[in-house]
């Protein structure tokens, strides 16, 4: 079942390599929960990381962020903190984490740490360059009507009194 999981996902023809994201997101969850079902941690670990990266780059971050958190305890209990494998997981998951947002003034990137006076205020810290370097960025509290998210940044609506589960 493996092998057939990762034909599909690397290798052969130009259709199998034509796999979408959402279908690449289903091959590695069959592929994951096979491994958990197997019982063989180091394979789960493995099978979770490549997951994890597929459902970032998907826009899932929250699904992500999630299996990395668990991922990263069994990892740590498995190969102990400094391993790479636990090394992936925290890189991984501080990717994960960036919720990245435009300001409208400035028109540049920043990133959003939390929200202040029920999502009315924004913290954001930035602008960010390449190569970034966080001590040189300001942390500014602004309107949260003043930014705007970037693709995959995980958003919460509020006033979905029917429809609350789409949080």
């Amino acid at each position: 079942k493996i092998k057939r999981v990762e034909a599909k996902l690397g290798g052969g023809s130009g259709n199998d390599r034509q796999v979408g994201k959402a279908a690449a997101v289903k091959l590695l969850e069959e592929k994951y929960d096979y491994c958990v079902a197997l019982g063989n941690d180091n394979d789960t670990i493995t099978a979770g990381i490549n997951l994890a990266s597929v459902l970032h780059t998907s826009d899932h971050a929250i699904e992500a962020e999630r299996l990395l958190d668990k991922l990263i305890v069994t990892s740590r209990r498995v190969h102990g903190s400094n391993h790479n494998q636990t090394q992936k997981c925290l890189s991984l998951l501080q990717a994960v984490k960036e919720r990245w947002v435009i300001l409208h003034s400035e028109q540049q990137w920043f990133e959003a740490l939390k929200y202040k006076k029920n999502g009315k205020k924004c913290v954001i810290q930035g602008p960010i360059k390449e190569p970034r370097v966080t001590d040189e960025e300001k942390t500014i509290t602004v309107p949260s009507g003043e930014v705007r998210p970037y693709k995959g940044t995980p958003v919460m609506f509020h006033g979905l009194k029917k429809a609350a589960h789409l949080n």
